[in-house]
């Protein structure tokens, strides 16, 4: 078995670090001793980016300080490259502002960022200039906000931003949240929630999380937030069942925020409620059935978080999730689950571009599935799309004329497994499937209709949709309906941070390349140059 690369293993153990809880700071120790990393590198690969994806980040983040009110996006991966090697080699060398920017971006203290090393190779000017900036006290760990930079008097970021209490009751009724009295707070007590406006537009609100779960009624009566830890019972007792209604209800808020808004907000508070989980499974009830009601729900959260960060575009972690589920469901004794979450590895195989571990998997699904059933169709769907990138259309299309008759013939389903499905799902997954097998024309018209019939929550895939369809009337030669089409799925893209848009779009940039005299496509590729200095992906 050939040995997974660095960037998969270092992937997996963020993902396994982070479902413990541990902090960005944490891990960038752990990665610095274990992977021999620069104390700059190593932050940055705590939060599994990239040098180009960092880089973005930096440039935008500075753009909205007003340090580059041009937008020239001055970093580029190959200079970060030398500020987190130096001093060796000795080329750019991290100043006290690029340090500080750094920290705000990574959301360090400063002092994490430099060593022994830079210390003894850095300007006693510069070293002054560190040495002023607030420090956390000796013996407290670095925070995971930049609240400890002061540069200049002010404190770059967002510093006008505010947690908020929810006010569900007030936000239902299409009132904004009242702002939370406390001042700025670390982005580990804080969700980014967007949120509908009553006019349309889509706003993200800096939620204080124990607002956040106060709003969900998961409140004890003295107001504390109900920490499913904090309630753990003893291991040979049972299991209050406000934490597994807590897990339930709090699932499907986060899935719903999803469909509306993309995955970057939930990714992070759907981690915590899986190790919570794992927690209760470690040290709570020895009672069979509570376990199995557990693992149930850890089955859905971990298939949730795959489909998060498949839908970021970041595969290996979903990969490692799917997995996660998968041996969840049979600890759970659950076969459906089983089917489902085999579906689900073979759709991401389609989008990691494996064509044959997707058939494979689909029909290891398709086989386990009751022959009627809806998970049974699911299954054949996905089979479809696999043997569409083998470039087999007669059995592609057959598979989903068959997983039309299968949905026919299924009975009402209660359970959780595909809740999404329907005969819509099947047209515009065989519209994807005509895309890949040429048939741009055919392909157009599917994503058309699957657009004009979706419902108002589903805000993401209409973006995903609408990206697709651009493809496929760029493919056929069509690019101003392309470029069109493309600019609105720009625009779903860059609130819902979504991977497959953005991939997508990235691919629709380069096929109506040569049609640059053509206006609407030029902006559409003039907006796609901004994205990096636009868009936090």
């Amino acid at each position: 078995m050939n040995k997974p690369s660095q960037r998969v293993e270092q992937d997996e153990l963020r993902t396994r670090m982070r479902a413990t809880g541990m902090s960005h700071h944490e891990i960038a120790i752990e990665f610095a001793r274990r992977y021999r990393l620069r104390p700059r590198a190593a932050y940055r690969v705590a939060h599994g980016w990239t040098q180009q994806q960092a880089a973005d980040r930096i440039n935008a983040h500075a753009v909205r300080a007003g340090l580059d009110p041009d937008g020239t996006a001055p970093m580029t991966a190959p200079r970060l490259s030398e500020v987190e090697n130096w001093p060796r080699p000795a080329r750019r060398r991290p100043t006290p502002q690029i340090l500080a920017l750094l920290a705000e971006v990574y959301g360090c203290d400063l002092h994490a960022l430099v060593d022994v090393d830079d210390r003894e190779h850095l300007p006693p000017a510069d070293v002054f200039l560190i040495n002023g900036m607030r420090r956390p006290p000796d013996g407290v760990a670095a925070s995971s906000t930049a609240s400890s930079i002061t540069l200049a008097g002010k404190r770059w970021g967002t510093t006008t931003e505010r947690p908020v209490d929810v006010a569900f009751s007030a936000a239902r009724a299409g009132q904004a949240p009242a702002p939370h009295p406390a001042g700025p707070a670390d982005e580990d007590n804080v969700i980014i929630f967007p949120q509908l406006a009553p006019d349309g537009r889509i706003v993200l609100m800096p939620l204080d999380r124990r607002g956040f779960l106060r709003g969900l009624g998961l409140t004890a009566a003295s107001g504390a937030a109900l920490s499913p830890l904090a309630t753990m019972p003893p291991r040979s007792s049972s299991i209050d069942p406000r934490v597994v209604d807590h897990f339930a209800r709090l699932r499907a808020v986060l899935a719903e925020n999803d469909n509306l808004f993309g995955p970057r907000q939930v990714i992070t508070t759907a981690q915590e409620q899986a190790g919570l989980i794992a927690a209760h499974l470690r040290h709570g009830t020895s009672s069979r059935p509570q376990r199995q009601t557990l693992l149930h729900i850890q089955t859905q959260f971990t298939d949730l978080l795959g489909w998060l960060h498949q839908d970021s575009g970041d595969h290996a972690t979903a990969g490692y999730w799917l997995d996660r589920a998968l041996e969840w469901s049979h600890r759970a004794g659950d076969p459906k689950a089983t089917v489902f979450i085999l579906a689900r590895k073979s759709q991401l195989a389609a989008d990691r571009g494996d064509p044959d571990e997707a058939v494979d998997v689909a029909d290891a699904a398709l086989t386990s599935a009751e022959p009627t059933g809806r998970l049974a169709a699911i299954a054949a769907t996905y089979s479809a799309h696999g043997h569409a990138l083998r470039g087999e259309k007669t059995t592609c299309l057959t598979l989903y004329d068959r997983a039309h008759d299968i949905l026919d013939q299924a009975g009402p389903d209660t359970d959780p497994w595909g809740e999404f499905f329907s005969p819509a799902y099947i047209e515009v997954q065989r519209a994807h499937s005509l895309a890949a097998l040429g048939d741009y024309p055919a392909a157009a018209t599917g994503f058309r209709t699957a657009i004009d019939g979706l419902p108002s929550a589903f805000h993401r895939d209409r973006g995903v949709y609408l990206a697709r369809e651009a493809l496929a009337h760029a493919g056929a030669r069509e690019p101003e309906q392309a470029a069109t089409l493309g600019l609105n799925a720009l625009t779903v893209g860059a609130s819902t941070h979504s991977g497959r848009i953005m991939t997508s779009l990235r691919s629709l940039r380069d096929a109506v390349a040569g049609w640059q005299t053509v206006p609407q496509v030029r902006e559409f590729r003039q907006a796609m140059d901004q994205v990096p200095t636009a868009i936090t992906v």
